[in-house]
Order: structure tokens, then sequence, then C-alpha cells
């Protein structure tokens, strides 16, 4: 009897990660669920936190959601970052980026430059697989 105990605790054992496998395989929207769930619980403040450690996180954060929704739009994809610094109160960022839109700082559609200022693209800020 207890030998049967033993065995059916493996196979459930087996039949869960078996489970797990095919939902990580599949993009089960359960796993694609749990796996924004992680995200958003590593997420920090900028504030609070190294540059390195933040472009890290949005690095995972990028890869994420291009990885799982290709369809997503740009705006889609701000407009989660956006909502997550609200979620968190992260109220040095959000004045920082109030102050921006405020029209202290000029966007490119404002100027007509296509190198995005500052941010321009280059061998040492893309991330190598």
């Amino acid at each position: 009897m207890k030998n049967y105990k033993k065995y059916i605790s493996i196979s459930l054992l087996a039949i869960c990660i078996l489970g797990i496998g095919v939902l990580y395989h599949y993009r089960h929207p359960l796993y694609l669920q749990y796996q924004k769930t992680v995200l958003n619980s590593e997420f920090a403040c900028p504030e609070n936190q190294t540059l390195d450690k933040d472009t890290a996180y949005i690095y995972r954060f990028g890869k994420f959601y291009m990885d799982n929704y290709p369809q997503m739009k740009l705006s889609d994809l701000i407009t989660i970052r956006y909502n997550q610094l609200i979620q968190h109160n992260c109220t040095k960022t959000l004045a920082n980026i109030a102050n921006d839109n405020a029209g202290n700082a000029t966007t490119s559609a404002d100027t007509g430059d296509t190198t995005l200022g500052k941010f321009r693209q280059s061998s040492s800020n893309i991330p190598v697989k």
C-alpha cells in the first residue's frame, strides 16, 4: 500500500511537470499571465534602482512583450509601462514625464529628427543575443 502512494505521487509530479512544459511550449494564456505577474513583481521604480538594473528590466519587459505579442504597437507597450509606474507609485519618474509632456522637451515629430536625439542606436546600446 505504501509503494502505491509513492508511485501515485511520482506520477502526479511528472504529469504536473509535463503540463507546465506544454503550457510553456504553446504560450498558453495562463502561462503568459503567470509570466506577466512575475515580471510585474520584479518591477522597481527607476528612481529607486541603478541605471543598469533599470535598463536590464526594460530589456526583459520589452523582450517578453515582443516575443509573446508581436502584433502589439509601441503605444500599447508604452501604456503598459506607464501603468506600471502608476501602480507602483513612482512619483519622481511620473513627475519627469509630466514635465516633459508640459512642453519642456521636444519630440522627433516636433523637430523632424529621425535619429531619436540622445538615444541614437550604436553598437554599445544594442543588446547582444
